[in-house]
Formats: C-alpha cells, sequence, structure tokens
C-alpha cells in the first residue's frame, strides 16, 4: 500500500482536502512502468561551504497562547549581578524559580542568587521580582479550579498593570529596569515563572513584552500512567505538563504493587514508592493528582494471576472485565485497594472508571442480575463506592457513558449529587448533548478529547461554551507502555501541547509544531542531535551524479502536480542544516513501481567530517513502526564501515506522511504539492565517532521492503 492511503486513528486528517487523490495515486503507481535504475557508481561533488550549520534561533513564543500580549521595544538583558527577589516563597514556587536559575545559567553561564523580598535590594540592582497577590494556600489543593481571586489592593504590583482578578492568572511584564511577575494566586505565579522561562533565546537578552494572562477553562487535566517504568518518563512529563500550565494529572493506577492485595502484584506493576513520588512531583508542579482505579468494567487487574476469580461477574466469561457487584465479598476487596490509594495520593477526588460497561462481556450476566437490572446493579454500585470514598473525604469522579446511557437515566435522581462527570468525545462534533444531560442530571461535568487536534480543540472550546468545569486529555498508550509511548505513539504524547493551549485559550489560533515543541522540551536541546550548538563549516553533496529523481517534476513517476517545489526554494534551511537539493536517490521496494530501481546507490565522498545529515523519506509507507527500510553505510578510508539503520516512523517516515510517530524522527520541513497533498521530509543527523578519518564513500542501501527510502540531501558537517 502506498502510504498515501493510510488510514486510522493514529493518523487523523493526514490528507485532509485531499478527495479522491489517494485511491486514484495508488492506481496510477500501480500502472505506471518500473523507473530507470541510477547509475551505482556515479560521481558525486561535494562543495565545501562555512555554513554548512547556522543553529535555528531558539523559539521565545510562550505555549499555551497567552490572552493578551504586547511586546515592547525594549526588554531586559540579564547580568551577573541580576537577583531574583522572591515573595511568597511556597515550595512550588521556590522550585519554579531554581528551574529559571537552572535554565539561564545552562544558557547563558549566568548564576543567579534569589532572595526573599522582605531582605530588601540596594538601589540600581537589577532583579526580576516574583509576587502574588492571594494568599499562601494552607494546604490541600487550594481554591476549586474556575474561582475568582480577590482584586488587588491599592498601590499592589507595577503601576502599569491592570487588576489581575483570574484564578490563576499572572502579569508578566520585561522592561529595561526589570522584570515583574505578579501572580493572581500560587498557581497564577507559578506560571507567570513558566512564561518568562520561555522566554528565554539565545543570548541574555530577554525581549521586552507585557503579558496579561489567564485559563479560560477552569480543570486543565492531563492522563498519565504508573507502571514499572513510570518513573523514568513521569519525572520528565510532570514537569513539562506543568510549564504548559495543566492543573491536575488523571492517574491510571490499576497497577500498584498493593500492599493491601500483594496476589495481585504483577511484574510490570509500579511500586508505592514510586507511586508515592509520583504524587510528590505531581504537586510539586502543582498538578492536582486524581488517582484512577477501574471498578465494575475494565477491571482485569483484580483478577491478576488468577486471583479473585469467584467475584466476576459472570464466572463462564473467557476473561474477565466486569466484577459481581451482588457479592459482599467484592468489596471486602476493592475498599482497602481504594483506601490505600487515598493514602497514596491524598486526593480531592478519586476516579473509579465505569465506563464501556456491557462492551466486552454481557452485564447483567446471571439470572440474580438480570432481576436486579441494569440500571439499578449500576446506581448501586458508584453509590457503594462513591459513599465510602466520601467517608474518607474523597469525592468521586466517573465517567459518563454508561451514567449517562439509557438504561441508567430512570435513576439519575438517585445518584449522589457531587459526582464529577467526565464525558469522553474523541471526534470532532458540533454539538455535545452529553454535557447537557449531565447538567439537567445535576452533575458536575469535564469534557476529554483524545490525539485528534480537531478533536481536542472541538472538545476545549465546547468545555468553555457549555460551562463544564474542565477537560481532560486522555492518553490511551496502554497500561505498561510508558516505556514505548515515545515510539509509535508519539502523537498522543505531543497532543498534551495542543490540548494545554486549546483549554487556556480556545480562542487562540492552535499552535503549529507540536511534535518538535515536546521534542524540545523533552530533550531540553534539539539542535543536531542535542550535541551541537554552534555554527559549523561542511560540505554539500551534489546528488545529480548519482540521482535518479527529479523532485521538481516527475518526481516517483508521478505528473507535475505531486512535484515537491516547495521543497527547493533558495535559501531553505532544515533544522538548520543547508542541503544542495535538485536531484534525489531513490533505491528498490516490492511495489511494481519501485521494482526496477537499484539495491544499493555508492556516493563518493572524500574528506573528514563530525557528522552527517541526511535529508530523506520513502516512497511508500511500511507496514510497521520500527520496520528496517535500509542503512546508509559509511565506508571510511582503510575499509572499516558503520552502518546507520533506518527504520521506519522512527528516523524516516514516507513523504505523504505528515504525523510525527516516534520522538526521534525529526521533521524539519511540511509543504504541499502543487495539487494541495500535504507532503513532508525527514531529517537523520548521525555523529561521525571517527572525525579524524577521512570518508571514502557513503553506500545508500535498501532492505528491499515496501517503503523504499529516498534521499533527497546529505550535509558533510565539520
Amino acid at each position: 500500500m502506498h502510504c498515501s492511503d493510510r488510514r486510522g486513528p493514529t493518523a487523523p486528517g493526514a490528507l485532509a482536502g485531499a478527495g479522491r487523490r489517494p485511491r486514484m495515486l495508488l492506481v496510477l503507481l500501480i500502472l505506471l512502468p518500473s523507473l530507470p535504475t541510477a547509475a551505482a557508481q556515479a560521481g558525486a561533488a561535494v562543495l565545501a561551504v562555512p555554513d554548512a550549520f547556522v543553529p535555528e534561533a531558539s523559539s521565545t513564543r510562550i505555549v499555551p497562547t497567552p490572552q493578551q500580549e504586547t511586546d515592547l521595544a525594549a526588554g531586559f538583558t540579564l547580568e551577573p549581578g541580576t537577583v531574583i527577589v522572591l515573595n511568597h516563597g511556597t515550595p512550588a514556587l521556590r522550585y519554579a524559580v531554581q528551574e529559571l536559575v537552572s535554565d539561564i545559567a545552562s544558557r547563558y553561564g549566568i548564576e543567579l542568587r534569589v532572595t526573599d523580598g522582605s531582605q530588601g535590594l540596594a538601589p540600581g540592582v537589577p532583579a526580576i521580582t516574583v509576587d502574588m497577590l492571594g494568599p499562601a494556600p494552607s494546604g490541600g489543593e487550594g481554591a476549586t479550579p474556575g474561582g475568582t481571586a480577590r482584586p488587588p489592593t491599592a498601590g499592589t504590583g507595577p503601576s502599569t498593570a491592570s487588576p489581575v482578578r483570574h484564578a490563576e492568572g499572572y502579569l508578566l511584564q520585561v522592561t529595561p529596569s526589570g522584570v515583574t511577575i505578579l501572580g493572581a494566586d500560587e498557581r497564577g505565579t507559578f506560571y507567570g515563572v513558566q512564561s518568562l522561562r520561555q522566554l528565554l533565546g539565545d543570548t541574555p537578552k530577554v525581549r521586552g513584552v507585557v503579558v496579561r494572562d489567564w485559563p479560560t477553562v477552569p480543570w486543565r487535566v492531563a492522563m498519565v500512567y504508573l507502571d514499572a517504568d513510570s518513573e523514568a518518563v513521569n519525572g520528565k512529563l510532570l514537569p513539562i505538563l506543568g510549564e504548559l500550565k495543566f492543573n491536575a494529572v488523571l492517574i491510571m493506577s490499576d497497577y500498584l504493587q498493593w500492599a493491601s492485595a500483594p496476589e495481585l502484584q504483577v511484574p510490570q506493576g509500579a511500586t508505592r514508592e514510586a507511586a508515592v513520588r509520583l504524587a510528590a512531583t505531581a504537586r510539586e508542579n502543582l498538578l492536582e493528582p486524581i488517582p484512577l482505579l477501574d471498578t465494575l468494567s475494565h477491571s482485569q487487574w483484580l483478577f491478576a494471576n488468577g486471583a479473585n476469580r469467584d467475584l466476576m461477574a459472570d464466572p463462564s466469561a473467557s476473561r474477565p472485565f466486569h466484577y459481581n457487584p451482588l457479592d459482599p465479598a467484592t468489596y471486602d476487596t476493592i475498599f482497602p485497594i481504594l483506601d490505600e490509594l487515598v493514602a497514596i495520593f491524598h486526593p480531592r477526588y478519586l476516579h473509579i472508571g465505569h465506563d464501556e460497561v456491557g462492551h466486552v462481556n454481557a452485564f447483567p450476566a446471571t439470572p440474580q442480575q438480570r432481576a436486579v437490572g441494569f440500571g439499578k446493579l449500576f446506581l448501586d454500585d458508584v453509590t457503594r463506592i462513591h459513599d465510602h470514598l466520601a467517608r474518607l473525604g474523597v469525592g468521586t469522579m466517573i465517567w459518563g457513558d454508561t451514567l449517562l446511557s439509557d438504561p441508567v437515566r430512570p435513576y439519575w435522581h438517585d445518584f449522589p449529587s457531587d459526582l464529577v462527570v467526565a464525558v469522553w468525545k474523541y471526534q470532532a462534533a458540533g454539538t455535545y448533548p452529553e454535557v447537557d444531560l449531565a447538567k439537567r442530571a445535576g452533575f458536575r461535568t469535564l469534557l476529554a478529547s483524545w490525539s485528534d487536534p480537531a478533536d481536542i480543540l472541538a472538545v476545549a472550546r465546547a468545555a468553555h461554551e457549555l460551562h463544564a468545569a474542565g477537560t481532560i486529555q486522555t492518553r490511551w498508550t496502554g497500561y505498561f507502555g510508558n516505556a514505548t509511548m515515545l515510539q509509535g505513539q508519539y502523537p498522543q504524547v505531543y497532543a498534551y501541547v495542543t490540548a494545554a493551549a486549546a483549554a487556556w485559550n480556545p480562542a487562540a489560533t492552535p499552535p503549529l509544531g507540536a511534535p518538535a515543541w515536546f521534542r524540545a522540551a523533552w530533550f531540553r536541546a534539539t539542535r543536531l542531535g542535542h550535541e551541537h550548538d554552534r555554527a559549523s563549516s561542511g560540505a554539500l553533496v551534489d546528488l545529480t551524479g548519482v540521482g535518479n529523481q527529479p523532485p521538481a517534476s516527475g518526481f516517483l513517476g508521478l505528473d507535475p502536480d505531486y512535484a515537491l517545489n516547495e521543497l527547493l526554494r533558495p535559501g531553505l534551511r532544515f533544522g538548520g542544516v543547508r542541503y544542495r537539493l535538485g536531484s534525489a536517490v531513490a533505491l528498490r521496494g516490492q511495489t511494481r513501481r519501485a521494482a526496477g530501481l537499484p539495491d544499493r546507490v555508492s556516493i563518493p565522498i572524500g574528506r573528514t567530517a563530525t557528522a552527517l545529515a541526511f535529508l530523506h523519506a520513502t516512497g511508500w509507507f511500511a507496514p510497521a513502526t520500527g520496520e528496517p527500510v535500509g542503512h546508509y553505510r559509511v565506508v571510511y578510508a582503510g575499509g572499516s564501515h558503520l552502518d546507520i539503520p533506518l527504520r521506519y516512523a522512527v528516523n524516516i517516515a514516507c513523504w505523504v506522511q505528515t504525523e510525527v510517530d516516534s520522538i526521534d524522527l525529526q521533521q524539519p520541513w511540511q509543504g504541499r504539492t502543487p495539487n494541495g497533498l500535504p507532503v513532508a521530509v525527514y531529517q537523520l543527523i548521525w555523529t561521525n565517532p571517527k572525525p579524524d578519518v577521512r570518508i571514502d564513500r557513503i553506500e545508500f542501501v535498501s532492505s528491499g521492503g515496501v517503503a523504499n527510502p529516498v534521499l533527497f540531501g546529505l550535509t558533510l558537517i565539520g
């Protein structure tokens, strides 16, 4: 299958506006004759240049987009003598300020001193003042999201500030005389510091700006997982979620090493210590922890290791999914586990799942259950768990699909009125009747989205317009999937960026470059494999002598409507790398029109390099992430060689696939063909472990699979 025919939930909207082109393109490709074979040993010119790599300017945009942002003519220059004045030094604010200090030190080598405001400063000392209007919180999670902060008293804050009246709002002002961050409350101040961190660029001069900012949607929740690999992930992920101004995390907690139920422990499960550390990291980043334990449905965790089979709703089911709500032993088993979760997280709310009841196994499943009926069984189970949590001082959150279904509707007036109902909608919709249903039933409601950007934006706008309590950005990468979420399922990860922006300011244009933004946040540097940050000379390889594909016309045998004209714009750089483009090299693949292409092409080099930059793609979509599509063999003088493997969606992907499936997959360019088809190319930058040894040649080799590799440009750096 050609990669332009890709379908499914992992690539939503990849060909929006393309109409029938994918099917027509496939027919065209089948009918096309095989393309001529390139001269495998033809020469390739190497042109030395002083600017093979020039670092891209660091982004200084604030994400999420502020409600109000005004640029000023002059900014503030950070100096060794600059002092950070921190008033109301709560643990979270001290943590945020220390992150700011670390950023400045790593970027500019400037170590800033932090002082309490009460100590005072000598006149003329350049300062970053961090303050808040509201009092420091006395404990817990503070005011319910969506409340209103008290207005400032007369004379508080900078003279140019309008009152910071919105909960979690802040004023950030950068002028030549100093920087001021004034938050309406602790979260507002925390978010102001995060925005200042994002203003740091390539030089110590911070651009002048006045930002008045606050969230549109009150409760902004991101879903994360607890498993054996969660600490390696969540230790990095949660600070990014805090930087993105989420204020809560929904923590999937089905598989812990339960002290109260050791028979349910599985090797892939998270330790209690890991859960405790996750809760601490969440609070450090002002993320309210909301643990989720699936009950009634999706309760496979309760039957791990063959335990509790007598508690299955349907003892004859081939695999467990529901527990039996008529058996008192069910609650004798799960209540101690709920108590353990509460003891770990000390939450205001605990999510009890309850979605897709009856979707996998029949429910009710036995004559006794059917005599009670679906709706009454559901009501009694929810009420029993709710009341147990209420005795612990914890509120109950629940998925809304089954609660709002027809069989349960007659019992709405009997449910606890303080339930928080999360309605998941994974396709963009014009209306959200479930929110109206939940409101009519008297429930507080959140709307949940998945990874489709259109869905995320529609959900955020609906949450605002329908006065919902908030949004949840779900991530269904699977239990025990923390270790692999960045490979193959990366679109679900960088969806956090889109969701944060949409919930904070749904009226703003959705941010571009979410994959790259998250990648930069994850690695904290993206230039040349995170190792180079200086301009470098090098050499551009002219592929004309070995090329067999003209991107500007007839690329891959297609008509000019599919040309990559935009790729050839003069002066275009790709992640800071300069290439000599004009002729591409395509290798053999299994499809008919690629079958006659060469298996390998040898590209003469004849010089040293500290790094190699490849601009490439594949002609077709591979069957699976990680599929080998070929390799580059770097052959040194003397005959030794090193291979650089090419794996689909890991470091190369199809030219009409614009979704980035892996955090390691660098996509430095997107464009459109003359007929409007979205296209992209990918970049692999390889650090040469033998920089002082002359490279004789590079052999470009195909694996011979469906996804045949295509090389557009090759640059030697250093």
